[in-house]
């Protein structure tokens, strides 16, 4: 299963996003993925016994605490071989080349080349002494789940989110990842810290529909999350990835 040949259509993709820089670089564009590697990712989508809880993750410091939001998203962080290995079949040959086609110099080069005044400012020196990885995670969210505001790990560079299925997108219903900023203008976190929606604006959220994707480079306000999801029988079903710098890529 030979997906590098997707390798050119993709870097036309992401050299031609189009940021938006408030409040900070972030886009959201539709039909990302090629159509032939969009339509294996839903024909090869793992079986839901094969996903662990947020909170069991070690992606949030949150342990065991009964009826939490982060109990609804179940999360497969294939980055890791251990988890990779609880595919099987046909499905485990795709994500393994999936998730090996987003770590090729030529994609991770791609996304950081997008953005050179996001480099410049948080790499003054330059990168040439940086090394850069990749981390790739499924999920699959259901009903009540939420995720405060938050930056991410100040070791992330850049993520993206690739959506799989629709969702709602009305007013009281929504799926998309939100943008906020605080109501604290003065404030910011360094840390990835989630925090309570009740502090926060929120300005924008993208469209949860097939193949449309949501990235954003980190900074310390790039506070993004998730309203909480209210619709029954709801699978929100997408692709992680992320960008991170030198040895905190395994952190």
């Amino acid at each position: 299963m030979n997906l590098e040949k997707y390798i050119p259509e993709l870097e036309y993709n992401i050299r031609n996003f189009k940021l938006n820089h408030f409040p900070y670089s972030h886009c959201e564009t539709a039909n990302f993925l090629p159509k032939e590697l969009f339509k294996d990712a839903i024909k090869f989508f793992p079986e839901n016994d094969v996903f662990i809880p947020l909170t069991e993750a070690d992606s949030v410091s949150v342990k065991n605490v009964k009826d939490h939001p982060y109990n609804n998203r179940g999360c497969l962080n294939i980055y890791d071989d251990k988890y990779l290995n609880h595919i099987k079949g046909e499905k485990y040959i795709f994500w393994k080349n999936f998730r090996d086609l987003f770590d090729t110099k030529e994609i991770i080069g791609s996304f950081l080349s997008s953005n050179p005044s996001y480099l410049s400012q948080r790499y003054p020196h330059g990168v040439s002494n940086i090394r850069f990885g990749s981390r790739f995670q499924i999920i699959y969210d259901r009903k009540d789940y939420a995720l405060g505001p938050h930056t991410d790990h100040p070791g992330k560079v850049f993520t993206m989110l690739i959506y799989l299925s629709d969702g709602p997108n009305t007013d009281d219903s929504v799926a998309g990842t939100s943008v906020y900023t605080p109501i604290d203008r003065s404030f910011t976190c360094n840390r990835g810290t989630h925090y309570h929606h009740k502090n926060f604006n929120k300005v924008y959220t993208a469209k949860f529909e097939k193949n449309n994707i949501f990235a954003f480079y980190r900074t310390n306000n790039s506070f993004h999350g998730v309203e909480k999801i209210k619709t029954e029988n709801f699978e929100r079903k997408l692709i992680q990835y992320s960008i991170w710098q030198g040895s905190d890529q395994a952190a």
